[in-house]
């Protein structure tokens, strides 16, 4: 990784009065680290993750209910149901 460091420093020109100096393996691996630190918190950010439940209780569905059936779907339904006995 140093390595590298030293590489991706290499073509940057010099830094001028008053510039942070990348070129010191310090300031660059912590530039490094504050990229990766950022680049890591964006995937939190869209929009179908936000007001969603984190606390979630074990066997319990906390979603919407369900439509409730017809009596023409309920009454395919138990026979289709009927059909698969043996």
């Amino acid at each position: 990784m140093a390595a590298f460091v030293r590489r991706w420093t290499s073509i940057l020109p010099p830094p001028e009065h008053g510039e942070l100096d990348v070129k010191s393996e310090p300031a660059a691996w912590g530039m490094m680290i504050v990229a990766v630190t950022l680049l890591a918190f964006v995937p939190g950010c869209r929009e179908d993750e936000q007001n969603r439940p984190l606390h979630l209780e074990k066997g319990v569905y906390q979603g919407a209910d369900d439509a409730p059936l017809a009596e023409d779907e309920r009454r395919s339904l138990q026979e289709r149901a009927g059909r698969q006995r043996f």
